[in-house]
């Protein structure tokens, strides 16, 4: 049986009824995400419905590399042979109101990890960056760690 979502690279999907009820995730996707991809920027994916191929999802991944002095103490001491850190930056992740999955959240979410553990990534940090703190915080429940000093944000490593 095929899941009822396909997660595919934004490439010219109709956006105008998408929905997720975050209206700065909102307009980004609508006008700024595939300007951003054609910058290189980021890589932002859509789940579509197989029947109706109507968007019902987004996220967008970044690599960013960090000097590992400006990393938390906790992650000094795990990836301390390190003396820079590859970390992947999951943000925008927004299902649609109208999707009817209550999963696709966590499938989108797993969908983005598995694309950043690509070996030849080498990404050793995941950072989530949330709209809103409700979402930061259910993430927590995935093991993520929060930042004490950025609410909407979520750490974990590989």
């Amino acid at each position: 049986m095929n899941p009822p979502f396909v997660i595919e690279p934004l490439a010219g999907h109709d956006l105008s009824q998408f929905e997720s009820g975050v209206p700065v995730g909102d307009a980004w996707l609508k006008t700024s995400a595939a300007s951003e991809m054609k910058a290189g920027r980021v890589a932002c994916f859509v789940a579509v419905d197989r029947q109706i191929r109507r968007v019902a999802g987004a996220y967008a991944i970044a690599l960013r590399l960090a000097h590992l002095e400006g990393i938390r103490p906790y992650y000094q001491t795990v990836l301390k042979t390190y003396p820079y850190l590859r970390i992947a930056v999951i943000n925008h992740l927004l299902i649609d109101r109208n999707a009817g999955s209550p999963a696709l959240g966590a499938a989108m979410l797993v969908n983005a990890l598995y694309r950043a553990k690509r070996p030849e990534l080498d990404v050793r940090m995941v950072i989530l960056e949330t709209l809103q703190k409700t979402h930061a915080e259910g993430f927590q429940s995935y093991g993520f760690v929060p930042d004490p000093h950025v609410p909407l944000r979520v750490f974990g490593r590989f």
